[in-house]
């Protein structure tokens, strides 16, 4: 790649706003599906899932939160197209691929008493929505 250091820098620089937009708005999320362990060691629980699929919270609180935060963020103006279609691909990433995890993780323990009210899909459609003002 033939950038100019300045384009190199200015794009590292947008990545880390982009990563910490995203680590202060969205990463909490994701707290409402996944909880930590204290057994956990090394990463792994003692039957050998990875680290954070022992114990869950409430898809209720999950999807509570959910709409607080598309609704807070909904509306947000994001002039430039390119940086805008990056912080979607990079919300749905996080978002939607641990809600994804979470929810085989869920049919596969058995945890059908609630049916989500969003499938991932759905997600995934209302966050390319994001930042169009």
């Amino acid at each position: 790649m033939d950038l100019p250091s300045s384009a190199l820098i200015e794009t590292s620089m947008t990545q880390r706003y982009i990563d910490t937009y995203l680590h202060v708005s969205w990463s909490p999320l994701l707290s409402c599906l996944f909880i930590e362990n204290p057994s956990i060691s090394l990463g792994k629980t003692r039957d050998g899932k990875p680290f954070g699929f022992r114990r869950y919270l409430s898809l209720d609180r999950f999807e509570s939160e959910f709409q607080r935060t598309y609704t807070n963020h909904k509306f947000w103006k994001v002039p430039n197209p390119d940086l805008r279609q990056r912080l979607r691909q990079a919300i749905v990433q996080k978002v939607v691929t641990h809600y994804s995890m979470y929810l085989e993780e869920r049919a596969a323990r058995g945890m059908h008493n609630q049916p989500p009210k969003s499938t991932p899909e759905q997600l995934k459609e209302l966050l390319d929505e994001l930042f169009e003002g």
